[in-house]
C-alpha cells in the first residue's frame, strides 16, 4: 500500500480521484477527472494537500484538504473504494488530514464546503455520517440541492415591477465589484474575483439593475453554470435529471432591495434563458430555502449533513 502526495497537475491523479470517488459514491454522485483537475487548481490565499493511496498500482482511496492559514479549513473530499472499506483506511486518511490542518493553526475542520467544493457536506445518500460522528464530528444541520425538469415542472413567479435583468458585460465589472463589496463582501465577492482571474465567461452571471432607487446600480445577481462553462457542471451532480443540464446559483440581492421581487426576477430570467436553450434538468445547489424555490417548481434533489470538528483542543 503506497501513499502518494496528490499533485495538482498530474492527470493520473485526477483520474484516480474520480475513479475512487465514483466507485465509493455511486452514479448519482459521479464526477469526471476534469472536475477533479478544476478543484485542484490554485485558489487565492488558500493552500491544499492530499494523499492518494495505491495498491498494486490501482487507486483505492484518497483525501484532499485545504485551508486559509489562521482562518478556515476544510476536508475537501475523501473516499475509499468499496473493496477496501472496513480496514481502517478512512480513519488513517482523516487522521493525516486533521494533522495537516492543525499545523496550519486553524480552529476547526469543515466537512466539504471548501472554496472549491466537491460537496457542501456529507451526502446523506452515502450514509457516512456515523463514521464522522464516531471520529468527533458534529452535525450542524442539513443543506439541500433542489431540481426541476424545466420542460414540465417550471413555474414562473410573477413580479409586479421587475428590475432590468441582463447578462454581465465587461463594462459592468466595476459596478459588480461595487455591489458585491457593498452587499456580499465575503465569499461571494471572493468567488467573483476568482472567476475573473480564471477568465470565466461573464455572461454566466446575470445582474439586476435598480429600477426605483434613483441610482443606476446593480442590486442583485445570480450565477449560472452550463455544460460548457469554466466550472464543471459535475460539481452539482445533476444525475438522474434529463439532459441537457444547467445550474443556478449563487443568488443574492442587496438588503435594501429585498422583498421587491428582485430575486424572483433574476430566477425567472435565468430559467427562461435555460429553457430557450433547451436545458431540461436544472439544479439549485446548497440551499436551505426549500419553500422559496418550490414556488418555481423545484423539489429537493439531494441532502447533505453539514459537519465540523473542533481542532483547537488538540493543539
Amino acid at each position: 500500500m503506497d501513499w502518494i502526495p496528490i499533485e495538482p497537475n498530474n492527470h493520473l491523479h485526477h483520474e484516480g480521484i474520480a475513479e475512487v470517488w465514483n466507485a465509493a459514491c455511486g452514479d448519482g454522485l459521479w464526477f469526471s477527472p476534469r472536475f477533479a483537475a478544476y478543484n485542484l487548481r490554485p485558489t487565492t490565499s488558500a493552500i491544499q494537500a492530499g494523499q492518494l493511496v495505491m495498491v498494486n498500482g490501482k487507486p483505492v482511496a484518497f483525501v484532499l484538504v485545504s485551508a486559509v492559514v489562521n482562518e478556515n479549513a476544510w476536508i475537501d473530499a475523501m473516499a475509499v473504494h468499496p473493496g477496501h472499506q472496513g480496514l481502517g483506511l478512512g480513519t488513517q486518511l482523516l487522521t493525516w488530514a486533521e494533522g495537516w490542518l492543525r499545523d496550519k493553526q486553524v480552529d476547526e475542520a469543515r466537512l466539504g464546503a471548501s472554496l472549491r467544493p466537491f460537496v457542501p457536506g456529507a451526502p446523506v445518500e452515502v450514509s457516512s455520517e456515523a463514521f464522522f460522528v464516531k471520529l468527533g464530528y458534529e452535525n450542524l444541520g442539513v443543506a439541500v440541492d433542489m431540481a426541476c425538469d424545466l420542460a414540465h415542472g417550471l413555474k414562473v413567479h410573477p413580479v409586479a415591477r421587475p428590475p432590468d435583468v441582463l447578462p454581465l458585460t465587461s463594462a459592468d465589472v466595476p459596478a459588480m465589484h461595487e455591489f458585491l463589496q457593498r452587499a456580499f463582501p465575503g465569499r461571494w465577492h471572493f468567488e467573483f474575483e476568482e472567476f475573473l482571474r480564471e477568465d470565466g465567461r461573464l455572461s454566466d452571471y446575470l445582474v439586476a439593475w435598480a429600477n426605483d432607487s434613483g441610482a443606476h446600480r446593480i442590486e442583485g445577481f445570480c450565477q449560472t453554470t452550463w455544460e460548457d462553462s469554466m466550472r464543471p457542471l459535475d460539481r452539482f451532480y445533476p444525475q438522474p435529471l434529463p439532459r441537457p443540464w444547467g445550474q443556478l446559483g449563487s443568488i443574492g440581492v442587496s438588503e435594501a432591495c429585498r422583498g421587491k421581487g428582485y430575486a424572483a426576477a433574476l430566477i425567472n430570467a435565468a430559467l427562461e434563458r435555460f429553457r430557450a436553450a433547451g436545458i431540461r434538468g436544472c439544479i439549485i445547489d446548497w440551499t436551505g430555502l426549500i419553500d422559496f424555490y418550490a414556488r418555481f417548481g423545484f423539489t429537493v434533489h439531494r441532502r447533505y449533513s453539514m459537519m465540523r470538528k473542533l481542532l483547537v483542543a488538540s493543539r
